[in-house]
């Protein structure tokens, strides 16, 4: 969860449907859940929130379910921000790789600089 907006959200709610389920013990993903419905008090600009929830290979191997509707409400620096609902379709991730951006070529460029300025 992230604010891409230029000024602070207060009252953030978020809530799955259905609930997120994962393949081990709930207690950890239930709080989370929960503490997301009940909302949060602020989430500044550029402020970015995850948890993990559970191991991908797992979730498509124990016939979980895949697809959820997340509903995002808050409050903005004018007033209640409009619903936002997106549905999230998990078989979209399904044999995908996650890797970083970037690469180390441009860490090994920005080295050779900071070595030339010193």
């Amino acid at each position: 969860m992230a604010n891409e907006g230029p000024s602070v959200a207060t009252d953030v709610h978020v809530t799955f449907e259905p609930p997120l389920q994962g393949t081990g013990d709930s207690t950890y993903l239930d709080q989370v859940q929960e503490r997301l419905r009940s909302g949060l008090g602020s989430l500044a600009p550029g402020r970015r929130l995850q948890w993990t929830v559970d191991v991908a290979h797992r979730v498509f191997s124990e016939g979980l379910p895949l697809v959820y509707a997340v509903s995002i409400t808050g409050e903005g620096p004018v007033g209640p921000m409009e619903r936002l609902t997106y549905v999230v379709d998990l078989n979209d991730l399904r044999n995908a790789a996650d890797s970083p951006s970037g690469s180390l070529h441009r860490v090994a460029e920005r080295l050779k600089e900071l070595t030339e300025v010193i």
